[in-house]
């Protein structure tokens, strides 16, 4: 865990239980944006699988598909399905991003000298990636870098169209990863994204801390479909499972922060800085066309841009995860979106 988050738990999480949102279960993508629609009278066609279309009278207002809505620009999808085409972007913008490669799948060798001139640790991952699947990190020249290599190769998306199949090797920056969900000129959404945690108490033993961050977690409207590997109590992890936990220590549970890997989400809207805010604008912006994505960045903390890095601007993030935070009030996505699309229509 990197100092930053572990800095960040203890200081504003330690005794903060996650939202309790009652047994409910989460709306879908799909559903969540046509209730927005609905919100503002739009009608709601749809034309083809999961492609729907919204109109107002006999004027089409926009449209979306899962997550992906009108709002992203053809150079916006593509950089969405190729992590090294969005990094391309955005130096152009001049927005810092990690030092780092693409390679194709014939450049294994290339790809193993390159992770050696990094000399430091790299995260080696799909260029066509989602949901962190096949996401290898601290990867080092004297590691197995061959089944980093073979996992990021099995997890790229080429069923998605204009896919990259290359892998991108990059240094592993420290910080704390958070998500900015940008609408045209605004961040209507910030969190941060951490591993499953627990914080001793002195009282329970960090197998009791576990099994309750376990439970809760099976309970979270979103996070509960999942059932990822999850790492229990151990003297690798954190402590011995019978041991009494330490007052204050941040236990670890999960090896990622995906939602699909085990981790879990805090809203931190209201509390970000405005530094980090234009950052996220500027970041979207500088993928021509894009009017609303999620900008993915590694930040010290969040109230500066010194030391932040970009690592992606997605069109079809989840919208989901803003409504549901593990930690944090769940703010409006998809209404934001569907007023973003009647105001670039003029409807």
């Amino acid at each position: 865990m990197d100092p930053e988050v572990r800095t960040y738990i203890a200081e504003q999480l330690s005794g903060v239980s996650p939202t309790d949102y009652g047994g409910r279960r989460a709306d879908a993508p799909s559903a969540l944006l046509s209730r927005a629609a609905r919100r503002q009278r739009l009608s709601i066609q749809n034309v083809q699988g999961n492609l729907y279309v919204l109109g107002r009278g006999s004027r089409t207002v926009g449209g979306f598909e899962i997550n992906q809505t009108s709002l992203a620009s053809e150079q916006a999808r593509l950089s969405a399905s190729d992590i090294d085409l969005g990094k391309r972007f955005l130096k152009s913008a001049g927005i810092a991003v990690p030092r780092g490669r693409a390679f194709s799948p014939q450049q294994g060798e290339e790809a193993q000298s390159y992770l050696k001139s990094l000399n430091r640790p790299a995260v080696v991952k799909p260029a066509s990636g989602q949901s962190g699947a096949g996401v290898s990190l601290g990867v080092t020249a004297e590691s197995d870098v061959g089944a980093a290599w073979n996992l990021a190769l099995q997890a790229r998306q080429l069923g998605t169209p204009d896919a990259s199949d290359q892998v991108v090797i990059e240094e592993q920056c420290s910080g704390i990863d958070l998500r900015a969900f940008v609408v045209g000129e605004k961040v209507v959404s910030a969190l941060i994204r951490l591993p499953l945690f627990g914080v001793g108490d002195g009282k329970r033993t960090t197998d009791q801390i576990f099994r309750a961050a376990e439970e809760a977690r099976s309970l979270h409207p979103l996070f509960g479909r999942f059932a990822p590997d999850l790492l229990t109590p151990s003297e690798e992890h954190g402590g011995i499972a019978d041991e009494v936990s330490r007052t204050g220590e941040i236990y670890q549970f999960s090896a990622g922060v995906n939602m699909r890997l085990g981790g879990v989400t805090v809203d931190v809207t209201a509390g970000l800085g405005s530094a980090l805010r234009e950052l996220a604008i500027e970041s979207c912006w500088a993928v021509p066309g894009c009017r609303a994505a999620a900008v993915d960045l590694l930040v010290p903390d969040l109230e500066s841009t010194d030391g932040a890095h970009v690592l992606h601007v997605n069109t079809r993030a989840s919208i989901a995860v803003h409504h549901y935070p593990w930690i944090g009030r769940g703010r409006p996505v998809a209404d934001s979106l569907v007023q973003g699309m009647i105001s670039r229509s003029g409807a």
